[in-house]
Parts: C-alpha cells; sequence; structure tokens
C-alpha cells in the first residue's frame, strides 16, 4: 500500500522519459517549477573596454580580460546590482532603483578589486545604455565620487564631463600620486561649476533648471557614446548651448560665463598645486571647451545675418575651425588680421551682396579691435595681475573656498570687461555690445 504506489510512479515518468534523480535537469519534468526571470525596474547594458592607457584601478589596456564581474554602486556605497562579464558585455538588472541621481558601475576583478567605473545617469527610462567604461569614464567617476562626497550639486557632472577628456584622464591615472590628483582636479572643477553658477545668477538664469538640462545632456550623450557615435562630445556640447540659451542666456553671456569658470579652474589647479601634467591637459582642455562656446556665439550670429541660405552649417563650422587654429598658432597681430580676413572671405562672401551694411559693421570692428588692441592688452595685464594676487593668497593657505575664489575671479573679470566697453563707448551702443562681446569671447583676449 505504501511502496506500489511509488514504485508505480516512477516506473511511469520512467517510461514517459520524465526526471528522475538521475535525470534532474530535464525540461520536460512537470513536477519542476522553473524558477522566474526576475522583474526587474531598470536594466543597464554596457561593456567593458580595453582603450586609452595601461590597465590600473582606472582601466585601460587588460581591462576587458580581466573583468569578471561589475556591480552597481551609490554614491554612498551600497551595492544594488550585480551581473556577469562576457567578453566585456553586462547587463544589469535593478529590482528597485534607488533616488540617487546616479550609480557608479564598477568592473571588478577575479579578486573583486575594482578595475575601472562608468557613472551611469538615473534617469526615467526602464533601460539604460552606459558609456563605455575605460580610462577617461574611469577619472570621470572619480572625480564625480569625490564632488559629491563634498556635497556639490548633482549638476557639476555635467562640468566635470565637458572639463575631463582622455589627454586630462591619462594624466591623472599617470601622476604619481592618483587620489592627490583626482582631488585635484575635483577642486578646480568645483571652482569652475561654482563660477559658472554666480554667472548664470547674474544673468538671470534659472540653474535649478539649467542643472537639470544638462543632466539630461549628459544622459543623452551617454547613450551616444554606447551607440558609437562620433558626433557625440558635439552634440552634447550643442545641448548645453541650446539648454543655456532655453533660459534666457545670450551667446555673450554664455562665452563671458566660460570664460569666467575657466579663469576660475585655471587659478584653482595653480592654488592646489597640481602636477604640471594634470594642471596642463585640465586647462587645454577647458580652453577647447571655452573655445567651443566661441564657436556657437559665431555660428549664433552668422546665421542670424544669413537671408539668402546659401550658407550651410558645414561650411561656417569648417571656416571657424581654420580661424580658431589659426588665432591659436599667431603670434602677431597681423597674423591675427590675416585669419579673421580668410574667415570673412569665406564664411560672409556668399551672402556679400545681402549684407553689405553687417559686412561693413565688421570690416569697422576689425579696424576698432586692432586700434582698441593696446588698451585692450593693459585690461589683459591688469586682470592678469589680479588673478595673481588671487592665487598667491589661495596658495599661502592651506584651504580655501572655492566660492570665495569664484567670487574673486568674476569681480575680476568684471574689472575686464568694464576697461573693454570703454573702448567702445563712443559707438552706438548695440555696436558697442557687439564689439564688446567679440574682444571678450575670442581665445586669448
Amino acid at each position: 500500500m505504501t511502496r506500489f504506489p511509488l514504485a508505480l510512479g516512477l516506473l511511469t515518468l520512467a517510461a514517459c522519459g520524465g526526471k528522475t534523480a538521475e535525470n534532474p535537469d530535464d525540461p520536460n519534468d512537470p513536477t519542476v517549477v522553473p524558477t522566474p526571470a526576475p522583474d526587474y525596474a531598470m536594466t543597464i547594458d554596457g561593456r567593458v573596454t580595453d582603450a586609452n592607457g595601461q590597465q590600473a584601478r582606472f582601466a585601460g589596456v587588460g581591462t576587458m580580460a580581466a573583468t569578471v564581474s561589475v556591480q552597481a554602486v551609490t554614491a554612498s556605497g551600497q551595492i544594488v546590482a550585480t551581473a556577469d562579464v562576457d567578453a566585456g558585455v553586462y547587463t544589469l538588472g535593478l529590482e528597485t532603483v534607488p533616488s540617487d541621481a546616479f550609480l557608479f558601475v564598477q568592473a571588478l576583478d577575479a579578486g573583486g578589486d575594482v578595475l575601472g567605473s562608468v557613472v551611469v545617469e538615473l534617469t526615467a527610462s526602464t533601460s539604460l545604455s552606459a558609456t563605455p567604461l575605460d580610462v577617461e569614464s574611469s577619472v570621470e567617476a572619480a572625480v564625480l565620487e569625490a564632488l559629491l562626497a563634498d556635497q556639490v550639486a548633482v549638476g557639476v557632472w555635467a562640468e566635470v564631463r565637458e572639463r575631463i577628456d582622455v589627454a586630462v584622464a591619462l594624466a591623472v591615472a599617470a601622476d604619481a600620486d592618483t587620489a592627490l590628483a583626482v582631488s585635484n582636479v575635483a577642486t578646480a572643477i568645483q571652482a569652475s561649476f561654482e563660477a559658472h553658477v554666480d554667472a548664470w545668477e547674474e544673468a538671470g538664469a534659472s540653474v535649478d533648471d539649467l542643472n537639470a538640462a544638462s543632466l539630461a545632456a549628459t544622459a543623452q550623450l551617454s547613450a551616444q557614446l554606447a551607440a558609437g557615435q562620433d558626433s557625440a562630445n558635439e552634440l552634447f556640447a550643442a545641448s548645453m548651448f541650446d539648454a543655456a540659451t532655453a533660459q534666457g542666456l545670450t551667446a555673450e553671456a554664455i562665452a563671458e560665463s566660460n570664460s569666467i569658470a575657466n579663469a576660475a579652474l585655471h587659478a584653482a589647479l595653480l592654488a592646489t598645486q597640481a602636477s604640471t601634467a594634470v594642471a596642463v591637459e585640465t586647462f587645454r582642455a577647458a580652453l577647447l571647451a571655452e573655445a567651443a562656446g566661441v564657436e556657437a556665439t559665431i555660428n549664433a550670429q552668422i546665421l542670424a545675418m544669413q537671408a539668402s541660405g546659401s550658407l550651410t552649417a558645414t561650411e561656417v563650422e569648417t571656416a571657424f575651425t581654420d580661424l580658431q587654429t589659426a588665432i591659436q598658432g599667431a603670434t602677431t597681430v597681423e597674423e591675427i588680421e590675416a585669419a579673421v580676413a580668410a574667415w570673412r572671405a569665406t564664411v560672409l562672401g556668399a551672402v556679400e551682396d545681402e549684407i553689405t551694411s553687417q559686412l561693413d559693421f565688421l570690416d569697422q570692428l576689425l579696424q576698432t579691435l586692432t586700434d582698441a588692441l593696446a588698451d585692450i592688452q593693459t585690461a589683459l595685464q591688469v586682470l592678469d595681475t589680479e588673478l595673481d594676487g588671487v592665487i598667491t593668497d589661495l596658495v599661502g593657505t592651506l584651504d580655501f573656498d572655492v566660492d570665495v575664489l569664484a567670487g574673486d575671479i568674476g569681480a575680476a573679470f568684471d574689472d575686464l570687461q568694464a576697461a573693454v566697453e570703454a573702448e567702445f563707448a563712443d559707438l552706438d551702443p548695440e555696436d558697442a555690445a557687439v564689439m564688446t562681446s567679440v574682444s571678450l569671447s575670442f581665445p586669448g583676449m
């Protein structure tokens, strides 16, 4: 009574080819309930790469082969998801989504050591794609982690992505004291961000709205980089420019805020006594970002004059790139004049008949700028002296307040702007405003 039905049941299952103790993995066994797939609230796809540099804790060559798993960690250190890595590819599943603005995805070796990191922006989407994990993403993650630990607003993330490129990341990763290098870059970026915020507020923009728009732009950048889009960084710069103009900032105000922020960045790098390689590469990247802002300013002015539509955006971009290269390499006023003349002929020649008055104005602008160059250079020397004083005061202390630094830099640039505006005080107010804007926008001015 107790054994026969059991034996019969076993024989019946065996005859049907069912699962027995000797055949535990048979998928046809109706007595086995499969484990349901988790119902994830969010998934994050990404890949670990060997790009840029030698493998260290900031990724690089050998990272993909050494990585066996990844983990998603909050800024406070809470692990919210883990996943295995197959040929560098991973998918993280989050059963609940933290309220944080970011997650840090860390690549781990067989011993559980962190090989590299990447920041993931948490948006409303339930399926995200992370920026490829490499040296640049790892240094960006380390710098953001340091900034968040100092309670800096999350909007600083866009500043981090603008300021850190591959060259900066490699300089940090190669530094003899990487922790100090990360700290120095974080301090400089905080100073830059605070200077930007002050300039935005002074111009009447909503900083909260700008920060929200910038986070959306960084999330879009991550998705584009994940998809391998070559123009992702250019599109990011355009998105940031559009976000600022949507808040009522003029192209001139954006260019001015970038100049002030770069000065704050430079002063902080000197104040922290960052290593030469880190300081040089960080400031070089900042100047390139500022040049992109200048390009956007000039493009906006050109497109406003472009009545015939015969000038394409590509022609504008190419002409400006040539102008930028020539100005950066110029050592005399004559070389600058020649570069501007070549730019004028290339970009404005197509619509010359329709914008004669604007062309005459540009001729006047060039002549007036040339005549005023000596006085403007004097104003720049005054600016340098003021900045030197700020930096000397900062270096003389063991600690400094980036808010104070941003304010001092802003005040110094106000003095410069006043001096440049004085050069054009006799002109029509609208013409004077444009001349002042161009004077302050060109790199080195």
